[in-house]
């Protein structure tokens, strides 16, 4: 067996740099709104008042708009950084706990709400500073990899599981309302969940279904199945990202696939080896 844990945890540790870059330039260009009056306004003295009462300097310099852009600057090189050292575990990790600050300080400064995608990126990295205390590089990238996917599986059950007790979804009108709002909508596609009101019905109602289901992936007893269901999943967010703009899904989600894609591997190894 070709042990395959040193490119799938570089590979996913290569995402999730490619996807920090990202996310800091886009909050680097969206300078504007880290003004006072700016919609990324700093809001952590509004929010913690008696911090900001007793400790006034310290909440001006965090509802700063330099303290935002400097930590959009750290976080597109934390990307660069983790990019340049994929295979490394440990430093990995000193990147990760970086990112997890970095990240904390972006929310607490703005009190924005926050996004399945970045919760996905942070809990990566939470999993990237737990295994990186490993001595063996190959016993922390196999930690890695598998607590990954259970991340995964937890965080598309829980979402399934929520849509599933939803009567927005149950009833199957979820996706048609959304492609009719103006900021995740798209005109053509409302069009045609109205025009086509069963099926559309059908598909959104397959979604939560999908979601809820997806740890059982890993019990599919064909691989290349397995592996067609996985690239489904992947679809799905290009999907999402083509028609909501939520790219930040692709770059999150797409950093835990090749864990995904490992696992398959594995179990179909061990297998075909009978241990």
């Amino acid at each position: 067996m070709i042990d395959t844990r040193l490119s799938n945890y570089s590979t996913s540790r290569l995402l999730a740099g490619v996807a920090r870059i990202v996310d800091g330039y886009a909050g680097l260009r969206a300078h504007e709104a880290y003004r006072r009056t700016g919609l990324l306004a700093g809001r952590y003295a509004d929010s913690h008042p008696a911090i900001a009462q007793r400790y006034p300097r310290f909440a001006e310099l965090v509802d700063a708009p330099a303290t935002a852009v400097t930590a959009e600057a750290l976080r597109t090189a934390v990307g660069i950084g983790m990019c340049l050292n994929a295979g490394d575990h440990r430093r990995q990790g000193m990147l990760a706990a970086l990112d997890i600050g970095l990240s904390r300080l972006i929310t607490a400064r703005s009190n924005f709400g926050r996004e399945g995608a970045d919760d996905m990126m942070d809990a990566l990295s939470l999993l990237t500073l737990l295994t990186a205390g490993e001595r063996d590089a190959q016993s922390a990238h196999k930690a890695y990899l598998t607590a990954v996917n259970v991340q995964l599986s937890l965080a598309y059950a829980m979402a399934g599981l929520a849509k599933v007790v939803s009567y927005e979804w149950t009833s199957g009108e979820a996706v048609r309302m959304i492609m009719s709002t103006e900021s995740f909508g798209d005109p053509k596609l409302y069009a045609w969940f109205t025009n086509h009101r069963e099926a559309g019905k059908i598909m959104t109602r397959m979604v939560a279904v999908a979601e809820l289901l997806y740890p059982l992936i890993y019990l599919v007893p064909n691989r290349q199945v397995a592996r067609i269901l996985a690239c489904s999943g992947m679809g799905f967010h290009f999907m999402v990202a083509a028609k909501m703009s939520l790219p930040q899904f692709v770059y999150a989600f797409g950093a835990a696939y090749p864990a995904v894609f490992w696992a398959i591997a594995r179990r179909d190894a061990t297998k075909r080896s009978g241990t």
